[in-house]
């Protein structure tokens, strides 16, 4: 017989953990982009990205792709002081070789 048993199904506890994880991330998005308005939390916010991202924006092309999703969160605030700010403090710390290569290629 070449039936494969059917995959086993999340228990329902864990259907609503994954769930709540997914509604704490939209959540905390939101609020992240909220931020972008104040000066002062911007910077505690950006701060927080510096803490929990920096190391992780010099690894290759996963920090790119980390950089360039919380770059777009940032700018759906249209805040151009946020944006600025943004590029200006984090962009440094990406890998500047793979960089100047996704520029060029964007050419």
């Amino acid at each position: 017989m070449t039936d494969n048993p059917p995959a086993p199904q999340p228990a329902k506890n864990e259907q609503k953990s994954v769930s709540s994880e997914r509604d704490q991330r939209i959540a905390n998005r939101a609020l992240f982009i909220q931020c972008m308005a104040d000066p002062v939390k911007r910077r505690i916010a950006f701060d927080v990205v510096d803490r929990n991202c920096r190391d992780a924006f010099g690894q290759g092309e996963e920090g790119l792709d980390l950089f360039v999703k919380l770059a777009a969160d940032v700018r759906r605030a249209h805040i151009d002081e946020a944006i600025s700010e943004f590029d200006s403090r984090f962009k440094p710390k990406l890998d500047q070789v793979l960089l100047k290569k996704k520029l060029q290629q964007r050419r």
